[in-house]
């Protein structure tokens, strides 16, 4: 569907310079379902940078 096709790539291009935890986490789903595990990585390990760890 060339309207989801052009919906991923804006994002795609927006990903880099997210900081809101919630829309990486977001777009962490978002790329896992659209099978880009370079971005979904990115974005894991952003988000586990921000994770506060108990008991560790």
């Amino acid at each position: 569907d060339p309207v989801v096709a052009d919906a991923v790539s804006c994002l795609r291009k927006a990903a880099k310079d997210v900081s809101s935890v919630y829309t990486q986490a977001l777009l962490a789903y978002t790329f896992t379902l659209s099978n880009d595990t370079e971005l979904r990585e990115m974005l894991l390990a952003k988000l586990e940078e921000k994770a506060v760890m108990n008991g560790m």
